[in-house]
């Protein structure tokens, strides 16, 4: 197969993201672009982090560059693709770059993805003892419900770590054939990328990319000529925000993330073209950089998004590309 639908399509994305740029330049105001070239360098930064982060749970056999760009090709495939099928172009683009079995690159996302669960699990926790009032009413129980949460979280998770021969055993109820021996060998890689993440320095990158990404909230919503907003506010719409990403039904959480940033913007004092435009430049600082490494890494490495996305859909039936 030719270069031409991958070129074809990296062209799309790198120009669709100019036109956001375009017309954000046209809609926002000055402000909100000046938030946006302020928090960019950070966002480079966070993206080479997420990138170390993943290089560590493959075992080093991918290095940074490469587990950064499968990171962006699932971010802004995402916008292409309904669903969450777009994780699985991580392990597809890794096997294409260095041979790693689906099964491998799968356990991959999977260690990345609790590893996050638990960083936001734990800031969630730690934004409702902070909000003011959190000792009556509702937040005063959602607190200890989120403690429970937390610790049941990781005890079924130490349980998997602890006990894996009763786990295959039970996976070994899964009729015989191709499917049960891609679940068999995904739950093997997924404990030797646990016993990869299992480190100091691992542990500290994730608190450092999701602090980081707070921080990151919290220098736009400076810069953006809204409200003054306080670090442990700026955590609050950090938190919405993540979770209109990943409740959503539409690509990418598009217009759930927006319509949830917003809301809280509005209530924390902003007017609702301000929120609205605030809310639309914190997607952008996040979409434009990962957006043209995506398309870079299309044209470049020539990743064939569209066969990606039928591999994806049958990832189920072989751990092997076809």
């Amino acid at each position: 197969m030719g270069r031409a639908p991958q070129v074809k399509i990296a062209r799309i994305i790198g120009v669709s993201s100019l036109a956001l740029v375009v017309i954000g330049l046209w809609y926002f105001y000055p402000a909100v672009w000046l938030a946006i070239l302020t928090c960019l360098p950070l966002m480079l930064v966070l993206i080479l982090l997420h990138g170390e982060r993943i290089d560590i749970f493959s075992g080093r056999r991918l290095g940074p560059w490469i587990a950064a760009k499968g990171n962006a090709l699932a971010i802004t495939g995402a916008f292409i693709i309904p669903g969450r099928l777009t994780e699985l172009f991580k392990p597809i683009y890794f096997n294409q770059l260095r041979s790693i079995s689906l099964a491998e690159g799968l356990s991959i996302v999977m260690v990345e993805r609790i590893y996050d669960i638990a960083a936001v699990m734990i800031m969630g926790m730690g934004a409702l003892f902070l909000l003011p009032g959190s000792e009556t009413g509702l937040l005063n129980f959602s607190k200890y419900f989120a403690v429970a949460g937390l610790l049941l979280f990781f005890g079924m998770l130490l349980l998997v770590l602890r006990y894996p021969a009763q786990c295959t055993r039970f996976l070994q109820v899964v009729p015989e054939g191709r499917v049960r021996n891609f679940m068999l060998s995904t739950f093997t890689a997924f404990r030797q990328s646990m016993m990869h993440g299992a480190g100091v320095w691992q542990i500290f990158l994730t608190l450092i990319v999701w602090t980081g990404s707070w921080l990151l909230y919290w220098i736009f919503l400076q810069w953006d000529g809204g409200a003054d907003l306080a670090v442990r506010q700026a955590l609050i719409v950090f938190l919405v925000g993540t979770l209109g990403l990943t409740i959503t039904v539409t690509p990418g959480g598009l217009g759930t993330f927006e319509a949830a940033v917003t809301l809280v913007l509005r209530h924390y004092g902003y007017d609702l073209e301000s929120a609205i435009s605030s809310a639309l430049g914190l997607r952008v600082v996040a979409l434009l950089p990962n957006a043209l490494l995506a398309s870079y890494t299309i044209y470049a490495d020539g990743f064939d998004i569209m066969r990606a996305r039928g591999l994806a859909k049958s990832v189920g039936a072989s751990n092997d590309i076809p």
